[in-house]
């Protein structure tokens, strides 16, 4: 797990700002599907915690209890009463079905695995509510990449107990596997004296535009778009892809296992027109 320690403090403290659009984007898309929304990777509550503030019905899991141990800490401050899980995306298993499912700044990629990666689609798809939708933010994580091999130096965070936070990165890229590989170097600084270090990897993987429209659509998913940010005129590394799941009576007729009834209904409503239509005046 990537987000322990002083990664999960540079998290809270790097991904502090919420972008005015990015919030408008999920709220438009939370109020167009019945309630409750789910957000994927919650983190520190970042967007959670907004859309929370502005009434909407929406739930958050992750995988990090010191993010969720974060968000709770910064909701009790707002007063808000965030529901939480303590849930992997590949794994994810909740009570409950959601009219909207949602990824924010690619934290969808941090599955390095492609078999992850696809076990966590069918599960959102399973966690959709009959006419649901799902979103899910990509990037090209070698775009912006610090050059390849090298260490790369951040500017320093301050953070609210006046501690600063030093950190260093150096990415490797596999073009053939699609996979980003990062090696992140913490170090707490106070008074003048490095008190903690850390060093983490993480590898995080990249996708094609056809290649995930058809991941999405192999899991069950329709009327898939792609956003090219969220005003769609975004930067040309990021795409948001929203799918739909079904209605359930839709989810009958397309089900293989109907297929001869399906059949059977259709040559009766075609019989049943056929000797509905009066061509007595055209002999």
């Amino acid at each position: 797990m990537f987000y322990q320690g002083l990664p999960a403090l540079y998290y809270d403290a790097f991904f502090c700002e919420l972008d005015e659009a990015e919030l408008l984007f999920y709220k438009q898309m939370i109020a167009s599907v019945p309630s409750p929304g789910l957000e994927i990777a919650c983190g520190t509550g970042r967007l959670l915690l907004s859309l929370l503030e502005a009434g909407l019905s929406v739930e958050g899991f992750d995988s990090s209890p010191e993010m969720l141990a974060q968000c709770k800490i910064k909701a009790e401050k707002a007063s808000i009463k965030p529901i939480l899980y303590e849930q992997a995306m590949q794994e994810l298993s909740l009570p409950k079905r959601y009219g909207c499912i949602f990824s924010a700044l690619g934290s969808f990629q941090q599955l390095a695995h492609f078999d992850d990666a696809y076990a966590a689609l069918k599960h959102f798809y399973e966690h959709l509510l009959p006419g649901g939708k799902l979103a899910i933010y990509l990037y090209l994580p070698w775009y912006n990449a610090p050059e390849f091999g090298q260490w790369h130096e951040q500017e320093p965070i301050a953070l609210q107990d006046g501690k600063t936070l030093l950190v260093t990165e150096k990415a490797l890229h596999d073009p053939i596997e699609q996979q980003l590989f990062m090696t992140y170097r913490y170090q707490l600084k106070e008074n003048g004296k490095i008190i903690a270090t850390e060093e983490k990897d993480m590898v995080i993987r990249w996708y094609s535009r056809h290649e995930f429209q058809l991941m999405l659509a192999s899991v069950g998913f329709k009327d898939i778009k792609v956003y090219n940010g969220y005003d769609d005129n975004g930067p040309s590394d990021v795409m948001i892809f929203v799918a739909g799941k079904i209605p359930r009576a839709e989810q009958w007729l397309f089900d293989p296992k109907n297929k001869n009834m399906v059949d059977e209904l259709k040559e009766a409503f075609k019989q049943k027109v056929d000797r509905s239509i009066d061509l007595s005046g055209f002999e």
